[in-house]
């Protein structure tokens, strides 16, 4: 970790342990819900309140939309999610 990012944060400045959902998605609700049940540690965000975190987010992983889990430097799309 380089010293000019905050903890918790990767050198995109994108916090680490993101869930990436769309207000009203059933495959968001049910992505918090298992990362929940499985103890995971996350913060949920919206794209309308993190817009800067779209662009982020590498080509092949957004064009499997919503949810997007960022944990260790990786966007996890909802199949991996819910193998976790």
């Amino acid at each position: 970790m380089s010293s000019h990012q905050p903890p918790g944060m990767d050198v995109h400045g994108v916090p680490e342990e993101t869930l990436i959902v769309l207000p009203g998605c059933h495959k968001c609700e049910h992505a918090m819900q298992h990362l929940r049940n499985r103890g995971i540690p996350f913060t949920a965000v919206t794209v309308f309140e993190e817009p800067q975190l779209l662009r982020q987010i590498p080509p092949e992983s957004r064009s499997e939309g919503m949810p997007l889990f960022y944990r260790d430097e990786t966007y996890y799309t909802y199949r991996n999610i819910i193998l976790m």
